[in-house]
């Protein structure tokens, strides 16, 4: 028989009904077990907002630098520095200047720079080894105790060096260093976090001036070499020019009666020719005097616009974000448990009520 839908309504309003009273049965379950819930929760909550609020503070240096050139500004889109040399498809000035700012070898050169660390002068390198202490393995090998940088140039690095100048740089690359570029401001925002304020802003000032430096010494170089290459090619066209001028000088002076009439389109052709070399020889004589100009130290072709000497500062903790976390924490280990009991509780109750109602149908027939 059919089953009609006034029967269909009646078994949907009962299921209704029947989630809405078990949603309620669970609710007062666990005002019933409030004290547990709110020790359970509060406690863990207020844990974590306890240690947000404890916690000592990690330091920022803050840089935001960009190239002086607008051009190279201008045509790069957004950068991640998260991984090693971080060159863009573009090769623009700004992409340069990204992939510098985390290359391993400006890493290391700063490493080595001088800094003054508790009123003591200092490799830079060391005062991280000591940060991190990365040196505690140097610590239990006898005669090394006193491990430190030494070397006055990276390609003096020792195996020892090499090798703790890779763990840092690693550690720097891939949790230390934060940084992207903005295409509205045309900047490359960078952020290195540590726990220690001194190192933090060492680090940022060392690596940005040696990104500023190998800039600004990449474009001089490049300038000479354009130079010297130019020069060659002005020699060259010097030459031809002299060549043709002199072809040409002893052609005219050939008496006209005697000249053929190929003599004739010679001389049209060395003119045009002629013409063709001197425009090439401005040119390149234009181009030199730029490679000449360029060759020499000028002002730095990095703008460094907040600067991590003046822009180094401490970063707390959320209290409002870990106070959340030890929220949620608290409900997957308090809440949620108390749930599952009360459920199997139910379950096993709900069986035993099948099992006597069975018992006592049997009886009855």
């Amino acid at each position: 028989m059919a089953t009609s839908n006034k029967e269909l309504f009646e078994e949907e309003d009962v299921r209704l009904v029947d989630i809405a009273d078990s949603i309620g049965g669970y609710l007062k379950y666990l005002l019933k077990k409030f004290y547990i819930v709110i020790i359970g929760v509060g406690g863990m909550t207020y844990l974590l907002y306890l240690y947000a609020k404890k916690a000592p503070p990690e330091y920022v240096a803050f840089t935001s630098f960009n190239t002086v050139d607008p051009k190279g500004i201008a045509a790069s889109g957004l950068i991640s520095l998260a991984s090693s040399l971080g060159m863009g498809a573009s090769g623009t000035q700004v992409d340069l200047l990204a992939g510098l700012y985390q290359s391993r070898l400006i890493f290391y050169n700063a490493l080595l720079k001088d800094v003054e660390v508790d009123g003591k002068v200092d490799k830079l390198g060391n005062q991280f080894m000591r940060v991190y202490n990365l040196d505690a393995g140097f610590k239990q090998i006898k005669g090394k105790e006193n491990f430190g940088f030494t070397a006055e140039n990276i390609d003096d690095f020792s195996n020892d060096e090499d090798s703790i100048a890779r763990t840092m740089y690693t550690l720097f690359a891939e949790e230390l260093l934060e940084a992207e570029y903005e295409v509205t401001s045309g900047l490359i925002f960078s952020e290195i976090t540590t726990p220690n304020y001194e190192l933090s802003r060492n680090l940022g000032i060392h690596i940005i001036e040696g990104v500023t430096d190998y800039y600004q010494e990449q474009q001089i170089e490049s300038a000479q070499i354009s130079y010297k290459t130019i020069d060659k090619k002005l020699d060259s066209l010097k030459g031809e020019i002299d060549f043709r001028e002199k072809k040409l000088a002893q052609m005219q002076d050939q008496n006209i009666f005697n000249i053929k009439r190929q003599g004739v389109y010679d001389q049209d052709e060395y003119r045009s020719d002629l013409q063709i070399l001197k425009i090439a020889y401005n040119e390149a004589l234009n181009t030199k005097e730029a490679a000449k100009s360029s060759s020499k130290p000028q002002a730095s072709p990095v703008r460094v616009v907040d600067n991590p000497r003046f822009a180094t500062y401490p970063k707390y903790k959320s209290t409002l974000f870990f106070g959340l976390i030890g929220f949620a924490i608290g409900i997957v280990l308090v809440v949620i448990p108390l749930l599952i009991r009360k459920a199997i509780k139910d379950g096993k109750l709900e069986n035993e009520l099948k099992e006597k109602a069975k018992a006592n149908t049997s009886t009855v027939s």
